[in-house]
């Protein structure tokens, strides 16, 4: 997709279940120059998996009201062509073994909430420069 420059935006698909935290990911990253494409459930986020082409990040609540994130990254992670998709994984919860399981899934990182946008689009900037999809060269 093009933005009003003409140039290439790069795609976030955002799962997040809870309204307010999503309306400022989604506000933060549009600002950053990012499209967004959001999921409010794991029900959705399976058909968008299966249907669209992947982004070019994934930010994956672990707690959705239908599913965990954890899950759906097992999923995504089944998908061919989903495989070198970046994602990012967004919790409250700072349990070492929930950061394990992602990790072991093939999370690419771990991102605690509350986090400020600054540090939100850094986190993201860095899991897209180092991701095979979006390396130029």
């Amino acid at each position: 997709m093009t933005d009003d420059n003409g140039s290439t935006a790069l795609t976030i698909l955002l799962v997040e279940d809870e309204e307010d935290t999503a309306c400022l990911l989604e506000f933060v990253l549009q600002k950053n120059g990012y499209r967004v494409i959001h999921s409010n459930n794991g029900q959705r986020a399976r058909s968008l998996i299966t249907t669209m082409e992947p982004p070019d990040a994934v930010l994956l609540d672990i707690f959705l009201p239908d599913t965990t994130g954890l899950d759906l990254l097992a999923y995504l992670r089944t998908q061919e062509r989903w495989q070198k998709t970046p994602v990012a994984m967004l919790t409250a919860n700072s349990e070492s073994l929930d950061m394990r399981k992602a990790a072991l899934l093939g999370a690419n990182d771990y991102i605690l909430k509350p986090v400020s946008p600054t540090r939100l689009a850094m986190r993201l900037n860095r899991l897209l420069m180092d991701s095979p999809r979006t390396k130029t060269g």
